[in-house]
C-alpha cells in the first residue's frame, strides 16, 4: 500500500494513481522495494520543499522506515533525512535513527553539516571540515548535492565514509546492511557477488569496495603483456594516461599503436580491455616490467582519476624471435646475444646508440615487394611512426599497421601484411645489420556450421617442419590437444592452419538482437600461439590477438498449446527465450497488451528463469475472458472458444 501525506491528510494511492502522481515503486522477488518520487509529484506539502517516506523490505517481520524532507525558510535550506526500524508485533527488532540535516542560505560557504547516528553523539561540520573529510556538499539549481570521493586502493575503488547514516547509500536501503546500485540500477545480491563488490560496516565507518575490473577483477600479468579488464557499468568510456619519470601521456588511437598499447570496448557487452605490450614505451624495464597508468572515469562532468600500478615477471623464457600481431600494432623483438664467428667480440655495447639520445651512428631500411627503400635515420623513423628499443638485451622494432613502408599480399589465399625492416650501422670497419621482419594473417574470420573459423599461413617464418600452435580466449594459452577437448578444431591444408571455435565455447560472449525476430551473434577474443624452428634451431614465436564476431544467427523460440479445457483456461507456454531477452507485449486476438498486464487482466504471465541462461513464459486466458472468441452452435451443441 502507498499512501502520501501532506497538510490536507493522509492519502492512499493505488497503482494507476501513483504514476499519474509521480511515484514508482518496484519489488525484487526477494522482497526488497525500490521507489522513486519525482520532485514534482502530488501532494507536496507546500511548506516543505521536498518531502518523501518510503519503507524498505516489506516483507520482513522488522522494516525500515525513513522519511526524507527538504525545507525552505526565508533564505535558509535544511535536508532532513530520518531512518529508524519499525517493529512489528510480536517480534523484536534493534531501535535505531539517524538524522542528517544540511543548513545553509545564500553563499554555499555558510552551509554546516550536522549528523546525529545511532549510538554516536551529533557531529556539527561546516564545508570545509566536510570537504577534509571527503564529502562534497553544494547547492545547485535549487537542489542539494551530496557526494563522498573514492579513492583507489590497488584494483579496488574505496569509500571509508566517516559517520554515514546507517543503511543508506545513494537513497537505497536494505535491512541489515547497504544495497549497492550503479547508475540508478540496484544490483542483486547475486550480482554484487559476481562483480566482488564488498561492503563492512565498522565502528565510526562504513567501507564500501568495489573493483576497478571485472571477470573476476582482471589487472593482471600475462605472458608478453599487462591487462586491465574494465566493467563499462562502473567507469562509463574509460580513458588512459600512460605514467613514468617524465609525466604523464594520454593514450590516444595513434598513440597506442605506436607505443604498443591496445584498447578493445565492446560496448554491447560492457566491457573494456585494455593490453600493454612488456616493450610498451614507457614501461620501466629495470629487474622486471613496471607499469603505472592512470584510468579516467568521466561522471556528471566531472573527471575522476585512479593510478593503476603493477609490475610483472614474465612466466616464460623468451624466444630467439617473438612476434606478437596485436589487434592495432605489429610488434617484433630479438635477443642481442646473436652467434658471432671465432676472433669477433659479442659485446653489444655499440647497440648503446640505439636508444641513446644520439641516433646519428642508427638507420634503417625498408624493403617491400618490388624494391629497397632509401634508408632513414631512427629519428626520422620515430616521427614516422616506428619505435625501436633495446630492453632486456632484446632488440624492439614495433610499427602500427597500414604504415606506408609496409605491403600487403596473400600467402595461400590468406590475406598478410607485412614490414621488412633492416636496422643498421657501420662503425669503422665494422657492419652491423639486424633483420626486423613482421609478417601477420589479417583474416576477418569467417562462420560456418556452428564454428568461428580463422586461418593463418603455416610458414609466415622459416620453418624445418609443421609449426606447433597452442591457443584459447581471453588470452589464456592452453596447448591443442586440451583444446580440442573444449571442442576446438585445428586442421592444415594447402599449407594453411586453420581455427575452429565453437559457437558455444566457454569463454565466448553472446548477445541477442531483437529486429523482426530473435537473433543472436557471438564474440571471441582468440589468443593463438605459433611456433617454429629454422634451420639453425633457432625459435620464432608468433603470437595473434584477433577479435572474431560471428553474423547474425537466428535464435529459435519453443512455444507449446498445454490447454487443458478442465482447467478451464487457454495456457501456452512460450520457452528458449534469452536471458537478454524481455517480453514487452502480447497480442490477443488481434488485441495488443503490454506486460506485465494491468489489475484489471484476469489473464496472468508467469516468468521462470532456467540454469542454461534461458528463460520462459507461461501464459494462462480464462475461457470467459472477453478477449477469447465465442461461437455456440445450438443445433451441433456446441461451444467453441478460440484464441
Amino acid at each position: 500500500v502507498l499512501f502520501s501525506a501532506d497538510q490536507y491528510g493522509l492519502h492512499t494511492l493505488s497503482p494507476q494513481e501513483a504514476v499519474l502522481c509521480g511515484y514508482t515503486v518496484l519489488i525484487s522477488d526477494a522482497g526488497d522495494l525500490l521507489f522513486r518520487a519525482s520532485f514534482l509529484v502530488c501532494h507536496v506539502n507546500s511548506q516543505v520543499r521536498y518531502s518523501f517516506m518510503w519503507r524498505s523490505n516489506m516483507f520482513e517481520e522488522c522494516y525500515t522506515s525513513c522519511y526524507l524532507s527538504l525545507l525552505q525558510t526565508g533564505s535558509d535550506y535544511f535536508l532532513r533525512v530520518w531512518l529508524t526500524h519499525v517493529q512489528a508485533e510480536g517480534w523484536q527488532c534493534a531501535p535505531s535513527i539517524s538524522t542528517v540535516l544540511f543548513k545553509g542560505h545564500g553563499d554555499p560557504e555558510s552551509f554546516s553539516v550536522r549528523k546525529s547516528t545511532w549510538r554516536k553523539e551529533a557531529v556539527v561540520l561546516s564545508l570545509r571540515e566536510a570537504a577534509a573529510m571527503g564529502y562534497y556538499v553544494n547547492m545547485q539549481t535549487s537542489r542539494f548535492v551530496l557526494r563522498y570521493e573514492a579513492k583507489a586502493e590497488g584494483t579496488d575503488l574505496l569509500w571509508t565514509v566517516p559517520y554515514p547514516p546507517p543503511q543508506l547509500v545513494h537513497g537505497q536501503l536494505i535491512n541489515g546492511g547497504v544495497r549497492v546500485g550503479l547508475n540508478g540500477q540496484a544490483l542483486s545480491e547475486a550480482d554484487i557477488k559476481e562483480r566482488g563488490y564488498k561492503i563492512r560496516l565498522q565502528e565510526g565507518h562504513m567501507e564500501v569496495r568495489v573493483p576497478l575490473t571485472t571477470q573476476g577483477g582482471h589487472i593482471k600479468c600475462h605472458d608478453r603483456y599487462f591487462m586491465i579488464a574494465v566493467d563499462l557499468a562502473a567507469t562509463g568510456g574509460p580513458r588512459f594516461e600512460a605514467v613514468d619519470g617524465t609525466g604523464t601521456y594520454a593514450i590516444t588511437e595513434d598513440y597506442a599503436a605506436k607505443c604498443g598499447y591496445s584498447i578493445n570496448v565492446l560496448s554491447l557487452l560492457g566491457l573494456a580491455e585494455f593490453r600493454a605490450s612488456y616493450f610498451s614505451c614507457h614501461t620501466e624495464k629495470d629487474d622486471g616490467f613496471s607499469f603505472r597508468f592512470n584510468l579516467i572515469t568521466t561522471y556528471d562532468g566531472e573527471d575522476a582519476y585512479y593510478a593503476l600500478n603493477k609490475t610483472c615477471s614474465p612466466p616464460l623464457p623468451w624466444s630467439p624471435r617473438e612476434v606478437t600481431c596485436e589487434v592495432n600494432y605489429m610488434e617484433v623483438s630479438v635477443r642481442s646475444e646473436l652467434p658471432c664467428p671465432a676472433g669477433f667480440s659479442d659485446d653489444w655495447n655499440t647497440l648503446q646508440p640505439l636508444y641513446s639520445a644520439s641516433t646519428q651512428g642508427w638507420q634503417v631500411t625498408f624493403q617491400n615487394l618490388d624494391e629497397q627503400l632509401p634508408p632513414m635515420n631512427l629519428s626520422k623513423a620515430r616521427r614516422e611512426g616506428y619505435v625501436f628499443d633495446l630492453a632486456h638485451d632484446r632488440i624492439v622494432f614495433r610499427t602500427p599497421y597500414g604504415q606506408p613502408e609496409s605491403y600487403s599480399t596473400e600467402v595461400n589465399g590468406v590475406p598478410v601484411e607485412v614490414v621488412h625492416a633492416t636496422v643498421f650501422s657501420r662503425q669503422s670497419w665494422v657492419a652491423i645489420m639486424v633483420d626486423m621482419i613482421a609478417a601477420c594473417s589479417m583474416d576477418a574470420g569467417s562462420y560456418h556450421s556452428g564454428y568461428m573459423i580463422w586461418d593463418t599461413p603455416e610458414a609466415l617464418y622459416p620453418s624445418l617442419g609443421g609449426t606447433q600452435i597452442s591457443l584459447g580466449l581471453n588470452g589464456k594459452l592452453v596447448e591443442l590437444a586440451a583444446a580440442e577437448q573444449k571442442g576446438f578444431i585445428m586442421a592444415r591444408h594447402n599449407l594453411t592452419v586453420q581455427i575452429g571455435i565453437p559457437y558455444n565455447a566457454d569463454g565466448g560472449y553472446r548477445k541477442s538482437f531483437v529486429n523482426n525476430g530473435i537473433f543472436e551473434f557471438y564474440i571471441f577474443n582468440l589468443y593463438l600461439k605459433q611456433t617454429s624452428v629454422d634451420e639453425r634451431h633457432e625459435e620464432t614465436a608468433l603470437r595473434f590477438h584477433r577479435t572474431l564476431v560471428t553474423p547474425l544467427l537466428p535464435s529459435s523460440l519453443f512455444t507449446e498449446d498445454q490447454t487443458d479445457v478442465a482447467e478451464g483456461a487457454f495456457t501456452v507456454y512460450l520457452g528458449k527465450v534469452p536471458r537478454d531477452v524481455e517480453l514487452t507485449s502480447l497480442q490477443l486476438n488481434g488485441q495488443e497488451f503490454e506486460v506485465p498486464f494491468s489489475d484489471a487482466n484476469t489473464c496472468t504471465l508467469t516468468e521462470v528463469n532456467h540454469p542454461n541462461k534461458t528463460h520462459s513464459y507461461t501464459l494462462k486466458v480464462p475461457l470467459h475472458d472477453k478477449i477469447v472468441f465465442q461461437e455456440e452452435s445450438i443445433f451441433r451443441g456446441i461451444d467453441q472458444r478460440s484464441l
